[in-house]
């Protein structure tokens, strides 16, 4: 769906969508424990109907959103991943650490995305993974008590092995190396605490004890700092936005967000799980992608309206992300007006402003809305090729940007909101 945004002030108050990383998360624990888990505040986005499709899979059914798990594990599955990175890796380890044969696949562009590092790992601890041409076919059990991963990529393979182990018929130890986003595997380590399963670190070794999850009976999901990111980014541009039930119960990276706004000079206030963001001028943006890599969208955007642009670190890594995130920033600043290109593993982002123009999404969801954040800013619209690819992770997103004074057009037909 093609969709033009328009140059907006943006004002209001709004809570926050839930989080998917988290819902998958406890879509995966609720799988592999011995009684059932109701999820409060289940999104219902693309992502998370991936995993909950992955479970099924395997045996779990979904009533009223309480995950009932199977009593055992089919001894043959398809578990179709569609489009998330997240549900492939982190199903694909359970698959392999369940026992049978289970046929993994998704989209084109989901079955392109890197997994090499785990699947290597995967296999160096004994378990059975081939491709027939379409799918990944995991045909036997991890048998070794300990495993390495190189996470370089992505912290997700680490998070897999960590949700996985506890199937295992012994503890096993996970030497994960170069890890990356971490905040993101110590979400994976509070999960599985609320389940009952004690993980012990030193460094970057991890000690998972076998025995499997105990369901606490109930989760509510936390709600998305990813979200929290792009109603603030677009607050810090074009006025003031008021997030409600920003209690972040865990590890989120986008979180930071925050602490970078007020850095950069914008007015950025806490009152009771409220926060606020307000436009105050910004002077510099930087972002540590080894960090918080889903931020350099609208980091690069924000940069665009600060007065010494942006830098964003370590960029190879938004390579393998659902588009070639390096790619699509920069000529998604380029085609608005502004100046990025990329300097020795950095892009870098003039302070120049916007003026609108047309956007590729590449059907990624994070430029989708780095696009419509750019607008609110723009002397003139923004027109984007693929609107509707937020559902990913947020199926409400043009109504909540619409709540906050956010003015788009759909297509051709549709008045301005």
């Amino acid at each position: 769906m093609q969709l033009t945004c328009f140059p907006a002030a943006v004002c209001g108050k709004t809570v926050l969508p839930p989080s998917k990383s988290h819902a998958v998360r406890l879509i995966a624990a609720g799988l592999m424990s011995a009684s059932p888990l109701k999820i409060i505040s289940l999104p219902r986005c693309d992502d998370v109907a991936a995993a909950l499709s992955c479970a099924e899979a395997m045996g779990a059914q979904l009533r009223d959103d309480v995950l009932f798990p199977p009593a055992s594990f089919p001894e043959k599955s398809a578990l179709n991943c569609r489009d998330s990175g997240c549900a492939m890796r982190f199903f694909t380890a359970i698959a392999a650490f369940a026992g049978g044969s289970h046929r993994i696949y998704g989209s084109r562009t989901l079955m392109s995305r890197p997994t090499d590092a785990l699947l290597r790992a995967l296999t160096d601890a004994g378990a059975k993974l081939s491709f027939d041409g379409n799918a990944l076919i995991a045909d036997g059990t991890v048998s070794a008590g300990r495993i390495e991963v190189d996470c370089s990529l992505s912290s997700q393979y680490l998070s897999a092995l960590l949700m996985a182990a506890p199937l295992a018929r012994k503890p096993l130890e996970i030497v994960a190396k170069n890890t990356v986003s971490r905040d993101y595997a110590e979400m994976t380590v509070s999960v599985m605490k609320t389940f009952g399963v004690r993980i012990e670190t030193d460094g970057d070794v991890y000690r998972v004890p076998a025995g499997g999850y105990v369901s606490p009976g109930s989760a509510r999901v936390d709600p998305d700092a990813s979200a929290a990111a792009v109603l603030a980014a677009a607050a810090a541009i074009a006025g003031e936005v008021s997030l409600t039930g920003a209690v972040f119960s865990l590890p989120q990276a986008d979180a930071r967000i925050f602490g970078m706004l007020k850095a950069a000079g914008a007015y950025v206030t806490e009152d009771g799980g409220t926060l606020t963001v307000k436009k105050n001028g910004l002077y510099e943006i930087e972002v540590d992608c080894d960090l918080t890599p889903d931020l350099a969208p609208v980091a690069a955007v924000l940069g665009a309206f600060a007065r010494k642009g942006a830098h964003i670190f370590n960029a190879a890594r938004l390579s393998g992300k659902e588009s070639d995130r390096v790619k699509a920033i920069v000529e998604m600043i380029n085609s608005l007006g502004g100046r990025a290109e990329v300097r020795h593993g950095c892009i870098e982002v003039a302070g120049t402003g916007l003026k609108g123009g047309k956007v590729l999404s590449f059907g990624d969801h994070r430029i989708a809305m780095a696009a419509a954040v750019a607008a609110v800013g723009c002397a003139h619209g923004v027109t984007l090729d693929d609107a509707d690819c937020v559902n990913k992770s947020w199926p409400s997103f043009w109504e909540d940007y619409a709540a906050i004074g956010g003015k788009f057009r759909r297509g051709r037909a549709e008045k301005r909101v």
